[in-house]
């Protein structure tokens, strides 16, 4: 294909795990996918089959697109205004995710929720709303899709084959509410009441979020660059400055882009894990670049993420990279 380059030696890495910090290192210069123009807001399916992103063109021109890893097949989903609202569904075939458009013959905006099935490599139109809607979210505890517009909120329970509740999540579904963002605020619905909270923060726009395996906390950004958490409707902890949080698949753990700060300026972004308490650590150290949109592997081992206004995905070895701290002598 002519907008990617496909890097076979590191196609082993990514699914069989890397063997030693050095190799870690090395993907740290030299990226495993190589698109043809930049690209952002990285989402990884739970089967580590499928890659969705924003990719922006010279013109400034955004879309919504899916790389199939394993035939290096890239697919359009969107040409219209998504941002950070889409995400995968459990299985990991379909893509969820939230349009705005300009209305036809007027001057408003409407908002449209669909969903792209990989496989079929088609969308269909869930709900589309006469005006614009925040951000969508899943809840992984009941599978429902949630987004506020300025009237009400509109829920959509997810369903497929396969779909019904674990024991597990039959068991956590007795968390106390859910989660609803929008741009202008984090929401926490008390579970069974209608009954609406908004969490406090810096009050600028939500730039990214990402809410924990579990369903009950989230992780936020806002455009000033402050990131936060919080734990079922609890008051918001800052983490610091930083950006794009994304929770480990399995434990309590989020990575993140944090900024490195010279007084009150931002200087530059590198990789940065932490817990839900604050406890956190640098866990690379670039000299002339910002690292951007980390996500997990599904394994919950490996790391991927993309460096500002470049085409670029690198991968590091996490599990390495916290044992072997000779070897990364700026982990602290």
């Amino acid at each position: 294909m002519n907008n990617l380059r496909w890097f076979i030696p590191f196609l082993m890495i990514i699914f069989f795990g890397s063997s030693s910090v050095s190799e870690a290192r090395k993907s740290k210069s030299t990226p495993i996918f190589r698109f043809k123009n930049q690209i952002s807001h990285l989402r990884i399916s739970p089967k580590a089959a499928y890659l969705a992103y924003i990719e922006q063109t010279l013109n400034k021109k955004k879309s919504l697109k899916i790389l199939e890893i394993k035939n290096k097949k890239i697919f359009l989903v969107s040409k219209a205004q998504v941002g950070s609202s889409f995400f995968w569904a459990p299985h990991g075939y379909r893509l969820f995710y939230r349009e705005l458009k300009q209305k036809q013959g007027s001057s408003g905006v409407e908002s449209t929720i669909k969903a792209y099935d990989s496989r079929l490599r088609k969308s269909i139109e869930i709900e589309r709303i006469s005006k614009p809607t925040g951000y969508i979210t899943l809840d992984p505890m009941d599978l429902k899709i949630r987004t506020m517009s300025s009237t009400k909120l509109h829920v959509h329970q997810i369903v497929y084959p396969g779909s019904r509740l674990a024991k597990w999540q039959l068991f956590i579904r007795s968390q106390k509410g859910h989660w609803c963002v929008t741009q202008n605020g984090v929401l926490w619905m008390l579970k069974g009441v209608s009954i609406m909270s908004k969490l406090e923060d810096d009050g600028s726009p939500i730039e990214a979020f990402a809410i924990s395996p579990d369903g009950r906390s989230i992780a936020w950004n806002t455009k000033k660059g402050l990131l936060y958490v919080s734990h079922e409707g609890t008051e918001p902890k800052i983490l610091g400055y930083g950006k794009h949080p994304h929770w480990h698949p399995s434990k309590k753990i989020l990575v993140y882009s944090g900024a490195r700060m010279l007084g009150k300026v931002v200087s530059r972004y590198d990789l940065r894990v932490s817990n839900s308490k604050g406890q956190s650590r640098w866990i690379t150290h670039s000299q002339h670049s910002d690292e951007m949109w980390p996500i997990w592997h599904p394994q919950g081992k490996l790391i991927l993420y993309t460096v500002k206004n470049t085409s670029d995905i690198y991968m590091m070895d996490f599990t390495n990279a916290i044992i072997a701290r000779s070897s990364y002598p700026h982990i602290k």
